[in-house]
């Protein structure tokens, strides 16, 4: 999603409900993820977007289901993981890593992964994504 559209998401949002607007437009300002990792990745890949923090011992089990359902690229935004999810991460050839170290909270939880969204529109991978 371009910035223009997003812009006018928040706008509608303010006009809905400016009070819960608001929190959620200064974290995406602030919002402070860095990649790490980039993968290869194609036009046509289908993307899942996942936080993570600690996940070890689910997370192979996690990318063996959604490789089954057709994922072909995964974003994982890792929140200070330190039972080795980050850097099995890293090994991963089908993996674009981000790091985020502000403490979490589910507003956060929701904007890491809008922006990430927006950033993958923008970049052309998510062509058919409704927004």
């Amino acid at each position: 999603m371009d910035n223009e559209k997003w812009d006018r998401r928040i706008h509608t949002l303010y006009q809905c409900n400016y009070e819960r607007a608001k929190p959620f437009e200064t974290e995406y300002e602030t919002c402070d993820l860095k990649l790490i990792k980039k993968a290869k990745c194609t036009d046509d890949a289908v993307v899942l977007i996942c936080v993570v923090k600690d996940d070890l011992v689910r997370i192979r089990k996690f990318m063996d289901h959604y490789h089954k359902l057709g994922v072909t690229h995964f974003v994982f935004v890792d929140n200070e993981s330190t039972d080795g999810t980050y850097e099995f991460l890293l090994e991963q050839e089908d993996c674009d890593v981000y790091e985020c170290n502000q403490t979490y909270s589910s507003l956060r939880r929701v904007v890491w992964i809008n922006k990430l969204i927006s950033v993958y529109q923008i970049a052309g991978y998510c062509k058919n994504f409704a927004g």
